[in-house]
């Protein structure tokens, strides 16, 4: 019986650690537009830039890039895959507020938009953390 349990608990580790082995990269839409960008190694910002933006004033800030651990992609694309799982925040069309999530896997994009919801508040908090 303990074995059975224990083979149980590594088969699934094993299961989710190649659930997620073959996301190569996410990127991720705010609301205003600036986008954050993430692979295994790094996490870069590219902020809306005013002639870019709807009233041509808007800025969020200057373009950053950052070393990552694969520990803290890890974290990120847990957070990620949670929020995709949540059918009932995700949205047909692009609106203000809402957010889009893009998973790059072996040669296959997926793109998902989420409306405003703690999920995309709990996006925004921590890929903020990582740029500090």
């Amino acid at each position: 019986m303990k074995i059975t349990n224990f083979l149980l608990i590594i088969s699934l580790i094993l299961i989710t650690n190649c659930k997620t082995m073959n996301i190569t990269s996410l990127e991720y839409a705010d609301g205003s537009g600036n986008i954050y960008k993430l692979n295994k190694n790094s996490i870069e910002y590219l902020p809306v830039k005013p002639e870019n933006s709807s009233s041509g004033f808007y800025s969020d800030g200057v373009a950053t890039k950052k070393e990552i651990t694969e520990q803290e992609f890890f974290n990120i694309e847990k957070i990620f895959q949670k929020t995709i799982e949540n059918k009932e925040i995700q949205i047909e069309n692009r609106i203000k507020t809402s957010g889009v999530i893009t998973i790059e896997k072996s040669n296959k994009s997926e793109t998902i938009i989420i409306s405003k919801s703690p999920e995309q508040t709990q996006i925004e908090k921590e890929l903020k953390k990582l740029l500090e």
